[in-house]
């Protein structure tokens, strides 16, 4: 399973949506805001299934 994280934020959604698809599936965690994605990138340790995007 494939999910798009839209407007993920500081990543709250993200890590929900990540334990839901399991370690087959992937999250892509999209963030315009540079300081949101900054917050997603340096807050919990990101799981090996979320792929951090900023357009």
């Amino acid at each position: 399973m494939v999910i798009a994280d839209v407007a993920a934020g500081i990543g709250f959604m993200t890590l929900q949506l990540a334990r839901h698809v399991g370690q087959k599936g992937i999250v892509f965690a999209s963030e315009l805001q540079p300081r949101m994605l900054n917050a997603l990138l340096n807050g919990p340790d990101l799981p090996p299934n979320v792929v951090p995007v900023h357009p």
